[in-house]
């Protein structure tokens, strides 16, 4: 029995819409040789896909937490919540991959002038490699979509989270407090003695970006006080303190940005609860997209004030096209997983 019905958080719409529309920005301006990496718009979005997908992770933080505590969860139902998130994400990645192959293969049967990169073929065991998440772990192979790499340290949160999540949501708030910040260290402290400076440094475990999705964490915790405002702040005064060590102001900017809209937005503008309805869809498919945008436009149009008007010009397709993906594949996985109850 749930304790309430979960409402959909403009917040979290807003949120998302904005993230997935900066990480649009940034790869279909950094398509590389396509604008002038001196221009105004090539720096102006230079950060981001990174924020974009801080953001993300602060979403998935504060996001899933939030629905197992509405939903009552409890650690039997460990492989119903699994379920439902395989049900909700997997069959629009791997159509996906199907997608992005497709629209590589397309571009390559095309003149030289458009691809130049000979014939693409679809690698089977690359794509086998992709259902696992495995490609990260394998240091020859490479992702057919850069945008991969996130989502399989979001499915290593879904698993982490589904195992710990009793741990954080106790009556001692104290109790819920250092297990938090034992999890923090202990994420940090791994990366640094086994992870760091290795192949897998860079998007392949979540010991690294764990403390970030625990920004969220702490939210939904002081949202539903299972901790006290003191405990709030010290956690996160020691992540923000870790960030600084590893990552990019951008990624401050982002869980600072995310933290403010989840504490302070009641309602959003129109146009970003669309956009955050269908930013995974676009998320997923921008890549492909975008690229072959560019592909086309580069040997027609040399002028680089042309080139980044239609560019920009290209969200407007992207936009319309992971809405039909949206509509098509990922609507029906989300009607579908809502079926699974725990």
């Amino acid at each position: 029995m749930n304790k309430l019905k979960t409402k959909r958080l403009e917040s979290i719409d807003f949120l998302r819409g904005i993230a997935s529309l900066s990480v649009v920005l940034f790869h279909i301006t950094h398509t590389k040789g396509f604008l002038d990496p001196e221009g105004i718009v090539y720096n102006t979005f230079r950060g981001g896909g990174e924020f974009g997908v801080f953001v993300f992770f602060v979403i998935s933080g504060y996001i899933i937490p939030y629905s197992m505590y509405k939903s009552n969860f409890k650690i039997s139902n460990f492989k119903s919540f699994f379920f439902k998130r395989i049900i909700r994400i997997e069959p629009v990645f791997v159509l996906s991959i199907f997608f992005t192959a497709s629209i590589y293969i397309i571009l390559s049967r095309l003149p030289d002038i458009y691809w130049g990169w000979g014939e693409y073929n679809v690698d089977f065991s690359n794509f086998i490699l992709h259902l696992g998440y495995l490609i990260s772990f394998v240091a020859s192979e490479n992702w057919i979509n850069p945008v991969y790499w996130s989502l399989g340290i979001e499915f290593q949160y879904y698993l982490l989270i589904g195992l710990i999540y009793p741990a954080f949501v106790g009556n001692k708030k104290l109790l819920n407090t250092l297990f938090l910040l034992v999890v923090t260290i202990l994420c940090w402290a791994i990366f640094l003695i086994l992870i760091k400076g290795t192949y897998l440094h860079y998007g392949s475990l979540i010991f690294q970006y764990f403390p970030v999705f625990i920004v969220g964490i702490t939210i939904f915790q002081l949202k539903e006080n299972l901790i006290s405002k003191y405990s709030y702040v010290l956690i996160n005064i020691l992540i923000i303190g870790l960030c600084f060590t590893e990552f990019k102001l951008g990624v401050i900017l982002a869980i600072l940005f995310a933290t403010i809209v989840l504490f302070l937005m009641k309602k959003s503008p129109k146009i970003f609860l669309f956009l955050g309805k269908i930013s995974f869809s676009m998320y997923l498919l921008h890549v492909p997209l975008g690229g072959g945008f560019s592909k086309l436009i580069i040997p027609h149009v040399k002028d680089d004030s042309t080139r980044t008007i239609l560019i920009l010009l290209s969200v407007i397709p992207i936009i319309v096209i992971s809405w039909l993906f949206y509509k098509i594949v990922e609507e029906p996985c989300i009607s579908l997983s809502k079926r699974i109850k725990y």
